[in-house]
């Protein structure tokens, strides 16, 4: 296909790099099992969301490379919209497995816990994949200790907690 073929279709690079990030975005969230998809108590949905996205992340490592050079470099609003779309969906998802998880073990703030605990898989899970590229074993490895990151910091937060009879249990 010609270059101004390209460019008369998406406009500019640009505009290029919005469709692929868009379509590697619906591919990697077609992998992604939203929490209400989730079988079990909250700490086994987080255990297999993490699993789940594990699988996902290692099936698409070019588009999360691609995520954060442009978080990086990208100076088009178009494309820091886009990202920004990226980054607040996953935000969600994340939040809407961990937040359950942190409320069934007692935590004072759950919603608050689990949006920290969001902004922390995805720096880490960034950092990965810019670490390790497309080493699945090494993605899936490290995805595993976020996990068991999560889960401890629940258990921390939940101990932090004023008695609230609740009597939660561990993620």
């Amino acid at each position: 296909m010609p270059t101004g073929s390209i460019y008369w279709h998406f406009g500019n690079k640009a505009g290029v790099a919005s469709a692929v990030m868009q379509r590697g975005a619906r591919a990697f969230f077609a992998r992604l099992p939203r929490a209400s998809e989730l079988d079990g108590n909250p700490a086994e949905r987080l255990r297999s969301f993490f699993e789940a996205a594990a699988e996902a992340i290692a099936a698409h490592p070019a588009f999360f490379r691609l995520e954060v050079v442009l978080n990086m470099e990208s100076h088009d609003d178009e494309m820091r919209g886009i990202l920004r779309q990226v980054t607040d969906y996953t935000m969600q998802e994340i939040v809407s497995v961990v937040e359950p998880a942190a409320r069934d073990s007692g935590v004072a703030e759950p919603t608050a816990l689990a949006a920290e605990l969001a902004e922390l898989t995805i720096a880490l899970t960034r950092g990965s994949l810019l670490s390790f590229g497309g080493d699945r074993d090494k993605v899936t490895l490290t995805m595993r200790r976020l996990h068991h990151l999560i889960v401890l910091s629940i258990a921390d937060a939940a101990a932090r907690a004023p008695l609230s009879g609740q009597g939660g249990s561990q993620p």
